[in-house]
């Protein structure tokens, strides 16, 4: 389930950077997104198929923020890489960012949700 968001958020960026030769396609919030930081959260999210990649991963994605800080995806992966390995504190505002970010983002929503449900455990 929680790879299956990443792959969600992958294949949203991916149509986001114009991965369609023919008709590039706008990222949902209409803003253009620079080329370096979606390459970046791309590998994050390949890295963090793998158990082994999370740490790389979670790199990957403040590398995407820090050339981007409006790339909603890449807030939102790494909030869900952090929360994942137990990191709430740091994982809630990565969240909460992609949801300023992208406010309609239903996996975002859900995410902070699950997010609070287990805060409150």
């Amino acid at each position: 389930m929680k790879a299956a968001r990443l792959v969600v958020v992958f294949a949203i960026t991916v149509a986001a950077c114009g991965a369609s030769k023919k008709k590039p396609v706008a990222a949902p919030s209409a803003n253009v997104v620079i080329p370096a930081a979606a390459s970046k959260m791309i590998s994050g999210v390949e890295f963090a198929k793998s158990p082994s990649g999370r740490d790389r991963a979670v790199g990957l994605m403040r590398e995407a923020i820090a050339i981007d800080p409006r790339l909603w995806e890449a807030h939102y992966n790494l909030g869900i890489l952090l929360a994942e390995s137990g990191d709430l504190a740091e994982a809630e505002p990565s969240l909460e960012r992609a949801a300023q970010l992208a406010p309609g983002a239903e996996e975002i929503a859900t995410a902070l949700e699950e997010f609070s449900a287990k805060r409150e455990r």
